[in-house]
C-alpha cells in the first residue's frame, strides 16, 4: 500500500478537501502563530495579520478536520503527536 502526504496550506480555502482521504490539520494558537511569523521568519507585524486573516478561522478547520496535531509547544511534543497519528493511521489503513 502507497500512502501520499500532501502539504496544501489553503486546503479548505482552495475547496478541494473533497480529494482526499483524511485531513489533517495542524494547529497552533494565534498568538504563537504571530510570534513564529514575526520572530522567527522576519515579518512584520501588519504583514502577518494580513496572512492570518486571509485563511479560514482556525476553529472551522478543526471541526472539518479529521485529524488535528496542535503545534504550540516543544518538537519534541510535535513528534510525539506525530508519531502517534502515524501508528494509529497505519493500523488503520494498512
Amino acid at each position: 500500500d502507497a500512502w501520499q502526504l500532501v502539504d496544501i496550506p489553503l486546503l479548505y480555502e482552495t475547496g478541494v478537501q473533497a480529494e482526499f482521504d483524511r485531513v489533517i490539520v495542524v494547529a497552533a494558537p494565534r498568538a504563537t502563530q504571530m510570534h513564529r511569523m514575526v520572530s522567527e521568519r522576519g515579518l512584520s507585524e501588519p504583514i502577518a495579520e494580513q496572512i492570518i486573516a486571509a485563511q479560514m478561522d482556525l476553529g472551522t478547520k478543526v471541526q472539518q478536520a479529521d485529524h488535528v496535531i496542535w503545534n504550540d509547544s516543544t518538537v519534541s511534543n510535535l513528534d510525539g503527536q506525530t508519531r502517534l497519528l502515524a501508528s494509529w493511521l497505519r493500523r488503520r489503513f494498512s
